[in-house]
This record gives C-alpha cells, sequence and structure tokens, in this order.
C-alpha cells in the first residue's frame, strides 16, 4: 500500500490506498481480524465434523448446538488461548517493556500501529470498557452469524419450522436419543410416541417391503425404553448392541427397522463430494476406457479401504502375474523371496 500510495499516477487510486494503509493499521482493526480468526476457528471445527463418514443426526444437532452458544459467549470474551487473546499478550509485553519511553509505539510483523482504542486494552482494561467501537462489531458479527446458523439448520434446531414431511421427519428423529430420554418411568412411557407414529407413517413404504409390522414396533419401542438401560453407552455403541446381539435384535425387531434408516440417513452431502472427486481422480483422460465396474471397485478401494501405508500388495501382486488367459510376464515363477516390499 506504501508503494501504490507513493508511486501511482492516478491521484484518485493513490488516496484509495493510503486510507486503507491507514484502516489496517490501526489496532482496532487488527484486533477485529483476529477475532474473525477465533470466529473461523469455531466454524470449521463444526464442518470437520459435518464432513465426517460416519456422522449421525444427534452429533450434528449437538455440534450446532454447542457452536450456537460458543460463538454467543465469544461477543462476551475473547477465546481462551485464541488468536485475540495472544494479540492482546503481545500487545501487553510491548508496553511493558517500553513504559520508560514517552511515546510508545506498537508493532503488529514489524509493522507500526495506530493507538486508537488499542492503548486502553493493552493496560488491562475490558473490551467493553476500553474499546467500544470493537465491542459493537464484535457483538453485530456474533449476532449475525448466530442469525444464519440458525435459519440455515432450523429443521435441526427449531420446532416450529415450515411443516413438511423431511423436517417433522428430522426432528422426530431425535425421539431416538437415548441420553435425551427421561428419568421419570410415567413420562418415560409417553416420550417419543407420537414422533415414532409419524416415522413408521413416513418409511410406511420401505418398513413394508422389510417386514416392519408398524403395531408391534409401536410397543417394542416403549418396551425398549423402559426395560433397556444403556446410558453409559454412546449412540452409535448401544444400537451396535441392539442390532447384534440376542435376545435384543429378536425382541425389539421391529423397531430396529426404524433404527437403521436412522443409522444411514445421510447429514452432509460430503460424503458424495468425496466420491465425486475420487472418481474424477481415477477416470481421466489417460484412463477414460475403464468398465464402469473397475471404476467403481477403484472408488470403493480409495474412499472406504485401508490406508496404503497398511496395504500389503503382495497376495494382490502374486494373483495378478499368476491368474488371466495370457501370461503376465515371460518366464515368470514366483513372487522373489528376498525382495522386501
Amino acid at each position: 500500500m506504501d508503494h501504490l500510495a507513493g508511486a501511482s499516477a492516478n491521484a484518485e487510486i493513490a488516496g484509495r490506498a493510503k486510507k486503507i494503509k491507514l484502516i489496517m493499521e490501526d489496532g482496532t482493526f487488527v484486533s477485529f481480524c483476529h477475532f474473525l480468526a477465533d470466529l473461523f476457528s469455531y466454524i470449521s471445527q463444526f464442518s470437520l465434523v459435518l464432513q465426517r463418514n460416519y456422522i449421525i443426526l444427534p452429533q450434528a444437532v449437538s455440534g450446532i448446538e454447542n457452536l450456537l452458544v460458543t460463538i454467543e459467549a465469544l461477543a462476551a470474551q475473547p477465546k481462551p488461548g485464541g488468536k485475540l487473546s495472544t494479540f492482546y499478550a503481545a500487545m501487553q509485553e510491548q508496553h511493558h517493556q517500553n513504559q520508560d519511553n514517552e511515546r510508545q509505539e506498537f508493532k503488529f510483523q514489524e509493522v507500526n500501529l495506530s493507538k486508537g482504542e488499542a492503548v486502553k486494552l493493552v493496560e488491562g482494561e475490558s473490551i467493553s470498557q476500553a474499546a467500544p467501537r470493537l465491542q459493537r462489531a464484535i457483538e453485530r458479527t456474533c449476532e449475525s452469524t448466530v442469525k444464519h446458523l440458525r435459519n440455515r439448520f432450523s429443521s435441526l434446531l427449531e420446532k416450529k419450522t415450515k411443516d413438511t414431511p423431511t423436517t417433522t421427519a428430522l426432528q422426530s428423529f431425535n425421539a431416538f436419543n437415548h441420553h435425551a430420554w427421561p428419568d421419570d418411568k410415567r413420562r418415560l412411557w409417553d416420550h417419543g410416541v407420537k414422533d415414532v407414529e409419524f416415522l413408521l407413517e413416513h418409511f410406511s413404504t420401505v418398513l413394508g417391503r422389510n417386514g416392519c409390522n408398524p403395531e408391534l414396533a409401536k410397543e417394542e419401542f416403549q418396551a425398549m425404553m423402559i426395560y433397556t438401560s444403556f446410558k453409559d453407552k454412546s449412540y452409535l455403541g448401544l444400537w451396535e448392541v441392539m442390532l447384534t446381539t440376542e435376545p435384543y435384535c429378536s425382541d425389539y425387531k421391529n423397531i430396529l427397522h426404524l433404527i437403521q434408516v436412522v443409522l444411514v440417513l445421510p447429514i452432509s452431502a460430503a460424503v458424495c463430494e468425496r466420491g465425486f472427486s475420487t472418481q474424477k481422480r481415477i477416470k481421466s483422460d489417460i484412463r477414460a476406457n475403464l468398465h464402469s465396474d473397475t471404476v467403481e471397485d477403484l472408488i470403493r478401494i480409495s474412499v472406504e479401504g485401508p490406508e496404503l501405508i497398511d496395504f500389503d500388495a503382495r497376495e494382490s501382486v502374486q494373483n495378478w502375474l499368476s491368474q488371466g488367459q495370457r501370461a503376465r510376464r515371460p518366464n515368470y515363477t514366483q513372487w522373489p523371496i528376498d525382495f522386501g516390499m
């Protein structure tokens, strides 16, 4: 910006560059940029949760709720150990080192900062008291972020959303979150019954095709909540036991059809996007004649197979060399014993 402000022949461009330079050297602006870095770090953590291959609905709901609470707390105080806290600590250290100087200067990445509200901040005062302009910007950003996140994930968070079968089904699936089941057995008897009835009707076609009896499923759901105690298990751990262990998989076989629907419900399209990227990488311009079955096998190996470092290629290479309608290699006898993988 210094070079552009001094070297530009256009007075308008030079003036804009000078103004932008002054804004970027303002301590308040630099503080706000560090706050944004903390805010984006929380959002990126939630984004990574949604990109997992085996994320389930309760994890997504819990993740967005925790994110909203964290962002609201960020409006009141900086993230502990975050970018903004680290920046303030560095500024305070410079303040203590330069206390003997009449004219204190603060630097960030070797650039002198204009003091502004930053002076009172390095003296240990809170943001709301020392930097009201910065505090207002932080609060408005947090409020706007929370508002847009609530709108984006309204089907998971709010009960009063647009009454569509999809949103109602998503909310009804929370009936299977065993950590939210009431401890009082009288309340537990009616908990989630209407949600299960809606889900049985909503998925009636696929459930009926697989032999699920809706009436028995309702009874099994109530019995499962009352007579089953697995509060110490995780969401996936509980349903793994119920689906694979006797007598649970037999006693609750009808309601477990609905549980299987819950477990395969896609939360995000991240897995699909990874599959498309893998397909583009495998079926390139120089491998355009691959058979569709071969492409599918290669995609499954790439996406769901073991890590390359854990894969022992000896058996695969041995089969490739020794089998087939014609010899793969002239004079081939066997895999070299002294060859190290």
